[in-house]
């Protein structure tokens, strides 16, 4: 079932708890363990995802969140040292806790509509998994921070052993053929804005060729 066809709710005990959260916002930065803020970071994204709201509407939050995520992978000992969040990322998960305890599930999927929307796919990739957001935004309105931008449907997906020693470029390539692949099926016949945050993908997707016969392969299934 995609995500946007659930209308399932919040629990209300779970909002209040959301309500506390909010109202300590201001003390987690430099009082809590990047294993406690990570359960808390971990419960909100998960409790966005019921809701169907897209993390890509607080791009401080989520840009925190990639990143801390990433420095954690590679310095497991950080887990037990005080975690220090940026101000913006703190403005973002305030705005974020507000519109959770609204408890307003979304539940319109993205249209292909042929002259008002056009969709756009946004892909990314770490070493643990791929990930893409896919968007429908009316015409003029391609800025991620755009006021107009819809609600989309997320896809995420674990790597193998074996895609876990690949180059992080390659992940990201990686990242836009599945997302391409899963995007078509949710809006057959529809053009798709691509956008990547890795330059080396960009400017492999521009040019049709890559370094080596594997990333030249994907370039060729895209």
């Amino acid at each position: 079932m995609d995500l946007a066809e659930k209308t399932v709710a919040l629990d209300p005990k779970f909002v209040e708890k959301v309500k506390l959260l909010l109202e300590a916002l201001p003390l987690l930065s430099g009082s809590v363990t990047h294993k406690l803020l990570w359960k808390l970071f971990g419960a909100c994204t998960w409790a966005a995802q019921v809701l169907h709201i897209s993390m890509c509407e607080y791009p401080s939050y989520w840009s925190f969140v990639r990143r801390r995520a990433k420095q954690l992978y590679f310095n497991p000992a950080m887990w037990d040292l005080t975690a220090t969040i940026w101000p913006s990322a703190v403005t973002d998960l305030a705005l974020l806790l507000e519109r959770l305890i609204l408890n307003k599930p979304v539940s319109v999927a993205p249209t292909a509509s042929a002259s008002a929307e056009r969709m756009a796919l946004y892909v990314d990739a770490c070493k643990s998994g791929i990930g893409a957001v896919l968007e429908s935004l009316p015409q003029g309105a391609w800025h991620r921070k755009s006021p107009y931008r819809r609600r989309a449907l997320i896809m995420s997906a674990r790597l193998s052993e074996e895609e876990r020693e690949y180059h992080i470029a390659v992940l990201e390539l990686l990242a836009a053929f599945e997302g391409l692949q899963w995007a078509m099926k949710k809006a057959p016949n529809t053009a798709f804005a691509l956008f990547t945050d890795n330059t080396n993908v960009e400017s492999w997707l521009r040019r049709r060729v890559g370094p080596t016969d594997e990333v030249n392969d994907l370039l060729r299934k895209i």
